[in-house]
């Protein structure tokens, strides 16, 4: 279950990467990322920590924005730590589908839309 779930993390952090590798015209080093992830991981292994996999959402967040730089990565993680510190009381009373449809909107930009369609008129012998 674990090198499922790990697979997956990968997986997940290699597409979004290749997505934003083909729309800002830079390419993925996989061997890089693995090596990237493992090595969060075993050093938030020492502190407890969640384990790490690439943000979907925030990398979608981030993109809609406009970032460039992983500058904005920092700027967003400082922002999130100041919020759950002192703001999360006032989201107490936000509807959860209302934090659901942020994220949605967020993501949608993700999906690529022409690929299925030439994928349909494809012949099924291609």
């Amino acid at each position: 279950l674990v090198l499922v779930l790990s697979l997956i993390g990968y997986m997940e952090s290699i597409a979004v990467g290749m997505v934003y590798a083909s729309k800002n015209g830079y390419e993925t080093v996989p061997d890089q990322e693995l090596v990237a992830i493992g090595l969060a991981n075993v050093v938030g292994s020492l502190f407890s920590a969640y384990p790490t996999a690439g943000g979907f959402g925030r990398t979608a967040v981030n993109a809609n924005a406009g970032s460039k730089t992983p500058l904005a990565g920092i700027i967003s993680g400082l922002l999130m730590l100041i919020v759950l510190t002192w703001l999360t009381p006032l989201f107490y009373h936000l509807p959860k589908p209302v934090l659901g449809a942020i994220v949605i909107v967020a993501v949608t930009g993700l999906f690529d839309t022409a690929e299925p369609k030439r994928l349909w008129k494809t012949e099924a012998y291609d």
